[in-house]
């Protein structure tokens, strides 16, 4: 074999190698704890604000990382614009950039700007007509940037664009209004519908923009007994609705809109 024809395939044999598609896709992990200077390793809870800051609600305080420290927030009993409780269970976006963070004692509404907490949101929910000013169970902002309140009074739409609020109640002689009782979780999904789901386990879906109930299914009830729970809900790519509690092991129920099925995995 001459040497023309080695250098040939030493050629063919380079290009074959190096020229072949290359994963660049790397994932660093780091692990962070209470020697980077969290407050607890215990985590309830995570969120990302727009500033692009990541919070974490722990059972001894919540923190706040900007990627390099961390500034954690307490409870103090002489300072009244410190949070309610130290225990925090889940973080949500709300009106006009703040966050809601609800502890074992409620929620507060925490003002970014200030980095002060009001620990008694019922002046602004009374204020913007939402309930009775009762605590919410929760809140969700849709795709327009609307914020929906739900828990024990019902369900309430605050636009803060225009400031109004409409409420969700349940009316006896009109089928496509929602049901009666309280709500545990509240989702949009890829297409603008809205899913709703009760404490008896009732799952209903909201039209995006007729704002009416056009599917409703109590086959939940029968996985967990019919009994009143806090559920959530999160939805997938596919838009079907997956449904877990965290106070309940009995696993995990996906239902298929398109279909109507309910499968329990457990």
């Amino acid at each position: 074999m001459t040497l023309r024809v080695l250098y040939l395939l030493a050629c063919f044999f380079f290009n074959r190698v190096f020229a072949a598609p290359v994963d660049n896709t790397l994932y660093q992990f780091g692990r962070i704890d209470i020697s980077s200077g969290y407050s607890n390793n215990q985590i309830n809870c995570i969120y990302k604000d727009k500033q692009g800051f990541m919070w974490f609600g722990t059972m001894s305080g919540l923190n706040r990382y900007d990627g390099y420290h961390f500034k954690i927030f307490k409870h103090s009993q002489q300072d009244t614009m410190t949070i309610n409780d130290d225990f925090v269970t889940r973080i949500f976006e709300g009106p006009d950039d703040k966050l809601w963070i609800e502890t074992r004692y409620g929620l507060n509404i925490y003002d970014p700007a200030a980095e002060k907490f009001d620990r008694d949101p019922s002046d602004f929910l009374k204020k913007s007509g939402i309930g009775n000013g009762a605590p919410a169970t929760g809140i969700a902002k849709d795709s327009k940037g609307n914020f929906w309140f739900y828990g024990t009074d019902g369900l309430f739409l605050y636009e803060p664009k225009a400031k109004t609020t409409t409420a969700f109640t349940h009316k006896p002689n009109d089928n496509f209004s929602i049901s009666a009782g309280g709500i545990a979780a509240f989702k949009e999904d890829g297409k603008g519908n809205l899913w709703i789901l009760f404490q008896d386990g009732t799952l209903e879906m909201m039209e995006g923009i007729s704002k009416k109930i056009f599917s409703r299914n109590s086959e939940l009830r029968k996985v967990y007994s019919n009994a009143p729970i806090y559920y959530k809900l999160f939805i997938d790519a596919d838009n079907d609705v997956w449904i877990y509690t965290a106070n309940n092991p009995r696993g995990v129920v996906l239902f298929r809109p398109q279909l109507n099925t309910v499968e329990h995995f457990s």
